[in-house]
């Protein structure tokens, strides 16, 4: 099994395009150590106070996008077949 990490998680956080709003968006780019996308990897956002959880799939380029979640803090993690899962906590939105 690989033993490269997914890298390269950029997330963007947009939850007040017009004003205030009471939802948010996560997306952004998985890599490699090396630079290349990660195509087909499962991106999951998970509400820590309500377990809650919304699913993406990285496309062609990389890029996942989970959209219309409660503001909260949340775990972000990646999974892909042959490389070390991801995780990333305490995101506030």
């Amino acid at each position: 099994m690989k033993s490269l990490l997914l890298i390269g998680v950029l997330l963007a956080w947009a939850g007040m395009a017009l004003g205030q709003s009471s939802q948010a968006n996560v997306s952004g780019l998985i890599s490699d150590a090396q630079g290349a996308v990660i195509v087909g990897a499962e991106v999951i956002v998970r509400n820590v106070a309500t377990g809650a959880a919304s699913a993406s799939t990285t496309n062609d380029s990389g890029l996942y996008a989970v959209r219309a979640l409660s503001i909260g803090r949340y775990t972000l993690s990646v999974e892909k077949a042959g490389f070390k899962r991801l995780v990333r906590t305490s995101l506030q939105l």
